[in-house]
């Protein structure tokens, strides 16, 4: 299938958005200087000539990507925690050159969305950020890599994090989803990891943990931030060897676990408050998915709003709609 053009949406290091539409069969010149390069970035870390991309107007299949070339003396492309210089960029990609990052999407009006599995509820959408997050969740779901959702209460991080299960190899596996913020503060280790009959008062019989009850599945830690530090320890060290230690064992197991946490508050924001472990951060944020706002998707405030006012044999005003769209939504689908 082919298309006339793509969408490039291009976020500056100030966090500034910029759309530009892509011809096939062109080649773009990168770099930083207007009317001499096609794709003016506005880093002033990067060299004045960058490189060049170019795309064949493929938009389904191993084809729907865009070519990168970037020059010798430049710094390399990351994507997925890989430094590129030649290679092919799938479309609704992620990637970062320098601080600027980039995706190439089909226009709104001629993109579908992926296909939800039967078996998980959808996380329904209408509009190009939304549809852009689905697309990136399916990609994201194809590597073995640990996910951090990042978004309001109320946006399906849960729902997202299911998706990301689903479309993955582990599906058959069990998804395991967990909220760290309702769990007592001491019983979170005994959840996570179990415990072992007489551990400590109450602990009646053994427990498994959320840990192996996941196992060779996907285990979803709703808001990680608020682990306590000795638990964030543990976590750190399944992280980086598989390894898990029941509460009151000597005995370590292993476990085939995929990690998916998320937060309602910035994860970067805790650890500059020094309330969550830089290195265990950069553990789980492998992947990063950022859930936008209901806000900022205002198609998707109409859709829903028709959708349940349906579902009780009920017709929505125009008026209503627009007064629908113009607040606010603080919990925003759950709201």
């Amino acid at each position: 299938m082919k298309k006339s053009h793509l969408q490039l949406t291009l976020i500056d290091p100030s966090g500034h958005d910029r759309t530009l539409s892509i011809e096939p069969n062109r080649i773009y010149r990168i770099g930083r200087v207007p009317g001499e390069h096609d794709l003016v970035l506005k880093d002033l870390d990067l060299p004045n000539d960058i490189g060049t991309f170019a795309w064949k107007g493929e938009c389904s299949g191993q084809k729907a990507a865009v070519e990168f070339r970037l020059r010798e003396d430049a710094p390399a492309a990351a994507l997925f925690g890989l430094q590129l210089k030649a290679f092919q960029l799938p479309l609704n990609t992620e990637i970062a050159l320098g601080q600027s990052l980039l995706t190439f999407a089909l226009p709104v009006e001629s993109r579908s969305l992926p296909l939800t599995p039967p078996s998980v509820k959808a996380w329904r959408t209408k509009s190009e950020i939304g549809a852009k997050l689905l697309w990136d969740t399916k990609k994201v779901s194809a590597t073995p890599l640990s996910v951090y959702l990042s978004g309001e209460t109320g946006t399906g991080k849960e729902v997202i994090a299911h998706l990301v299960h689903a479309w993955s190899e582990r599906a058959s596996g069990p998804f395991v989803p967990i909220n760290c913020g309702a769990l007592p503060m001491g019983l979170v280790e005994s959840e996570l990891f179990g415990h072992v009959k007489g551990a400590f008062t109450g602990a009646e019989q053994t427990r498994t943990g959320a840990f192996l009850l996941a196992h060779n599945g996907t285990l979803f830690l709703d808001e990680v931030g608020n682990l306590p530090p000795e638990v964030q320890v543990k976590l750190l060290r399944f992280l980086e060897n598989g390894e898990i230690r029941a509460v009151g064992s000597d005995r370590v197991v292993h476990s085939n676990v995929r990690l998916i946490c998320a937060t309602h508050l910035p994860l970067p924001k805790l650890v500059e408050e020094g309330k969550f472990r830089k290195d265990l951060y950069y553990r789980i944020a492998s992947c990063t998915l950022k859930i936008s706002p209901l806000r900022d998707r205002p198609e998707d405030i109409e859709m829903l709003a028709h959708s349940f006012a349906e579902e009780f044999d009920k017709a929505l005003p125009p008026q209503t709609i627009e007064r629908l769209k113009a607040y606010s939504w603080p919990g925003n689908v759950r709201e």
